[in-house]
This record gives structure tokens, sequence and C-alpha cells, in this order.
């Protein structure tokens, strides 16, 4: 797997693709060009291609997930925020694999919900071994 900036977007023709952003689109992702990667990030991982496309929707990095191992109650703004004291060990909990969302997703607030929070989910960078 070679790349630095991971994207999965949409291009302007509505193919759903991974590329690689330079440095300079970071702040401005739609309607930047990127190196289109090709391949899958479960089998085989991405190599980079000759080919560039420009950047219509920016879309979720991963278009499936079996599940989400979460973490909560991990810094302490939150926990002082909850009034709860800080837990022993690690408080985890379980998220279907429809939760998952790309960046400028609608999300469905059932009509019985009187409380939502926000959540941010960042998936860590590994790099890969040679």
């Amino acid at each position: 797997m070679s790349f630095t900036n991971l994207i999965r977007f949409k291009d302007e023709h509505g193919k759903v693709l991974y590329g690689d952003v330079p440095e300079s689109s970071l702040n401005n992702l739609v309607g930047a060009s990127v190196t289109v990667l090709t391949g899958d990030p479960f089998e085989g991982g991405l190599s980079p291609t000759s080919e560039k496309a420009t950047v219509k929707e920016v879309l979720s990095p991963l278009d499936r997930t079996p599940l989400f191992l979460c973490v909560g109650l991990n810094y302490l703004a939150h926990i002082i925020e909850t009034k709860n004291e800080v837990p022993p060990s690690p408080v985890l909990f379980l998220k279907p694999a429809d939760a998952l969302a790309g960046p400028y997703d609608d999300i469905d607030i059932p009509p019985h919900a009187h409380l939502m929070d926000y959540e941010a989910r960042l998936p860590p960078a590994v790099p890969p071994s040679d």
C-alpha cells in the first residue's frame, strides 16, 4: 500500500474510487485532482496508478465494516461533562455496521430521541510494513 492521504470519493462521472490527496489539497477536497488508487483496502491493498481524477463528492473512507468497537469516556473533559467518575478500565461498546456514515451524510434521528450527542471517529493510520 503506497499512499499518504487516502480518500474514497465519487469522481465527476459518479464512479467511486480511492485516491491519494496531495498535501496542497487537504483543506479543499472537493474539486481536488488526486492520484487514483487501484485495488481493495481489505484484499491485497491499494496501489497508485498514473491516472488522475477530480473529487466531486467525499465519501466515508470505508464502504463496509462488520462492526464498530468503540471506547467511551476516554478523555477527561468528556468524563467531567457527563458527571461520571474516571472508570478503572476502558468503557467499551459496539455499534452495528449500518452506523457507518460519510463526512456529509445525513443522520436519521429517531422521533423518540430527546437528546442527541455528537460523535467523531477517526480511524488509526497504520503504515504498511515492508
